[in-house]
């Protein structure tokens, strides 16, 4: 045999023994595809995220900058201090959700009551119809614009209960079982159309202390729930969004400025999230920079929108050095001053980008009757941000309008009247002549109420 047979003889029987070879891994890995161990990617269904279906955080600036908001199968944190206003930020997000998509919104709210966080997503919504309350400086929605509201959220709106199916209260131990069966039930009900928001996440961590399945450590047992999060986001193909308060300040001026380190659990926590934002007002820190940097700061980026919109076109600038510095710190106090109203927000990561997000702050304005967050100049302030009178008339029945006071729609107070009051009265039981009475008197309004809006 010369030397070429023997070479192909050799390629030959190697490509033999390869093919074995293959045939045997393919078989071993088959069966850890079949035990579940393992699974085969080129099954896996794709995830675009730059053109998944995003929730709009009503933030002109912000949401170009998540290319369209937050983004399906993902967990958003809002982190920052305390009392800066991160809930605020978030009941904007559920009402622009509620207002703007069919989607059903579910709350884990420990830091406000169900009737507070009602109240913020009223106003949200009620905007520019809002009232101004007599002899006071304060302003309230209209009870007709309540009644509407009411009803657009009745069906889409929920909170996650702390009471169990016998009405008492769910043990330490049994919370976290709990809570995430409610929402794993609500998002499997909602085919995956639904917002989840948890605020704060610090509380969940807490209120799950007792759960025997949870790590003891505050830090281990964060991550974990923001790991879970992550997980359910991506199975149930749903909206997380979370608030985070910041732990307390180290006096490391470096750490003390990233959120990643300021984040109780912060690792796992900040890596799990798919868009991570912090939200502040203006500090002392922000005023000194401007000062020393006038001429930086009016062409930065991040006051645009304000220089334009609130002080103008600042035009040609004095050639005299010192009619230069003169006019700047002008301009530079000027700035400072509406500051006072603003709010700053800052995206410090975001999958959905494709890439390394750039740490962009954004200077945002702040209603302060409707505590509405919006870019300037971007017409985030208007009537048509929520516009959801729109459709009104087809997601409601409007023949049984919501009492504002009492959350009870007009059929239930009717009920409660024929059923309970009534009898009782009657009865001699005099003790229900002032319900009866309101109740009765309330009736009255809404059938007013729903006529006028049938006739008009």
């Amino acid at each position: 045999m010369n030397v070429i047979e023997i070479f192909a003889d050799n390629f030959l029987e190697n490509r033999k023994k390869r093919r074995a070879a293959r045939k045997v891994t393919r078989g071993k890995l088959q069966a850890m595809v079949n035990g579940g161990a393992i699974k085969s990617l080129s099954r896996a269904i794709k995830i675009d995220l730059l053109h998944a279906e995003k929730i709009p955080t009503g933030i002109s600036e912000l949401d170009d900058l998540l290319r369209g908001g937050i983004y399906r199968r993902g967990v958003a944190i809002v982190c920052g201090e305390s009392h800066e206003g991160k809930s605020g930020l978030a009941c904007q997000i559920i009402a622009n959700t509620l207002a703007n998509t069919d989607k059903y919104v579910l709350t884990y709210s420990r830091e406000m009551a169900d009737g507070e966080l009602i109240y913020k997503t009223l106003i949200q919504l009620a905007g520019k119809e809002m009232e101004p309350i007599p002899n006071t400086r304060d302003y309230g929605i209209p009870a007709a614009t309540e009644c509407d509201i009411r009803k657009l959220v009745n069906e889409r709106y929920f909170s996650v209960s702390t009471k169990g199916a016998d009405g008492h209260q769910i043990r330490p131990a049994e919370r976290w079982e709990h809570i995430s069966k409610t929402f794993e039930d609500f998002a499997a009900a909602t085919g995956g159309n639904c917002l989840i928001v948890v605020d704060p996440l610090m509380m969940l961590t807490a209120d799950t202390a007792c759960s025997p399945e949870m790590p003891k450590d505050d830090i281990e047992r964060q991550a974990f729930l923001a790991t879970w999060l992550e997980t359910f986001a991506s199975q149930y193909r749903c909206w997380v969004l979370t608030v985070a308060h910041y732990k307390k300040r180290t006096g490391n001026a470096i750490s003390d400025k990233d959120p990643q380190e300021r984040i109780l659990g912060a690792s796992a926590t900040f890596n799990s999230a798919g868009t991570v934002m912090t939200y502040s007002r203006y500090d002392y820190a922000d005023v000194n920079w401007i000062r020393k940097n006038p001429e930086q700061a009016l062409k930065s980026r991040r006051f645009a929108g304000i220089v334009k919109e609130e002080i103008g076109d600042i035009g040609p600038l004095p050639d005299d050095e010192k009619a230069k510095a003169e006019k700047l710190a002008e301009y530079a106090e000027q700035l400072i001053s509406l500051l006072q109203d603003a709010r700053n927000v800052t995206v410090y990561k975001n999958r959905g980008n494709r890439g390394k997000q750039e740490r962009v702050g954004l200077c945002c304005g702040y209603d302060q009757i409707t505590e509405r967050i919006g870019s300037y100049g971007r017409g985030d302030f208007g009537d048509d941000r929520y516009n959801w009178r729109a459709n009104l008339s087809d997601a409601v029945d409007l023949a049984d309008p919501i009492d504002p006071e009492t959350g009870m729609t007009l059929s239930e107070i009717q009920r409660r009247i024929d059923e309970v009051l009534m009898p009782a009265f009657k009865a001699g039981d005099k003790s229900v002549d002032p319900e009866l009475t309101r109740l009765m008197e309330t009736a009255q309004w809404l059938t007013t109420y729903a006529e006028s809006k049938y006739e008009s």
